[in-house]
Order: structure tokens, then sequence, then C-alpha cells
């Protein structure tokens, strides 16, 4: 499974790879897992992608924001920064 590989190169530090495993299981999820989302910003984080963390950080805090308003604050401010 990708996420299980995701984790463990996000664990390993091959944070490119990190991103790329955890894109794939974030988007077959729908974005609707806090697990994957939280490894999967931090991924991108970590390889300093900051344009792709902010449209992450974002779409997820839109699908959150109807049921858990302070997590999707959470990630909007990932978004801004």
């Amino acid at each position: 499974m990708s996420y299980e590989e995701g984790f463990a190169a996000l664990k390993d530090g091959d944070f490119p790879a990190a991103a790329s495993l955890l894109e794939k299981a974030a988007r077959e999820t729908g974005y609707t897992s806090d697990i994957i989302n939280h490894a999967y910003t931090l991924a991108l984080y970590r390889t300093g992608d900051k344009p792709r963390l902010a449209d992450v950080a974002y779409r997820v805090g839109n699908l959150l924001l109807p049921n858990d308003p302070g997590s999707a604050m959470d990630y909007f401010q990932r978004a801004m920064f």
C-alpha cells in the first residue's frame, strides 16, 4: 500500500518519495484521512515545495470546513505560511 510505503519513506527521511507516495494515498482516500493528510503536508514542507503545500493545505482545509472547522483553520494556516 502506498500509504505504508509513504510513512516508511517519511520516517527514513526520503521526503520526495514520501510526498509522492502520500499524494497518491491522499487522493485515493479523497483527502479524508487525518494521518495521511498530515504526513503528506509534512513531507511537502520538508521538500520545500511551498506552492504545492499551499495548494494541498487549502484543498484539505476546504474539505474539512463543514465538519471540522478547527482542523480546517490549521490547514488554512499551513496554506498561508
